[in-house]
């Protein structure tokens, strides 16, 4: 017998980088911003939930204020950068046009030493399919690029629909497995 699970993936709140147009590169929430975090994951969301966050200190931070009692697991991580991190998108623009006009077009290349977004889809179905008939209620606070390539696995859609997607910041998605599929239930 399948085993029903619903997923909430939540997208942290603002960091540095978010606000200056940057690529990420580990940064914590603009001035600790827990308050705003908590409508999306209210207290009855986390009553028998497994909660599980990103290495990222966004994210860690959420969990932390959230509970005494959550797992960090590295397939949720942020999209790597690689060498583009903590760099300006218009630093790389100017310095790198060619090569960050084919990072927003061609999901299977990657920044320099960094992770296309392929391999990104590639990293969030795995972790979809070993969390496929886990049963009951997942709280998963990660990033905007992994709740994306989890609702691109999820719809079985094609690599490129990875831009097409917006998610807010915070933001909540919600996935619904039955224990041999996922389903997209909703994105606030």
């Amino acid at each position: 017998m399948s085993r029903s699970t619903r997923l909430f993936l939540i997208c942290h709140g603002p960091t540095t980088a978010a606000r200056n147009a940057t690529f990420p590169h580990d940064e914590p929430l603009v001035d600790g911003d827990i308050d705003t975090i908590h409508a999306f994951i209210p207290p009855d969301l986390l009553r028998e939930a497994y909660l599980v966050c990103s290495p990222a200190r966004s994210t860690v931070q959420i969990a932390e204020a959230i509970s005494s009692s959550y797992e960090v697991d590295h397939r949720l991580a942020d999209l790597d950068h690689g060498l583009w991190s903590g760099r300006s998108l218009e630093d790389v623009a100017r310095s790198e046009p060619e090569a960050l006009k084919e990072w927003m077009t061609e999901p299977d290349f990657s920044p320099p030493e960094g992770e296309s977004i392929v391999h990104l889809i590639q990293r969030s179905q795995a972790w979809l399919d070993g969390n496929l008939q886990r049963g009951g209620k997942i709280v998963a606070i990660t990033h905007r690029a992994v709740c994306r390539a989890m609702i691109v696995s999820a719809l079985g859609a094609p690599a490129d629909a990875f831009w097409k997607i917006d998610i807010g910041f915070p933001g909540k998605t919600t996935l619904t497995s039955d224990g041999r599929r996922w389903s997209l239930s909703g994105i606030e």
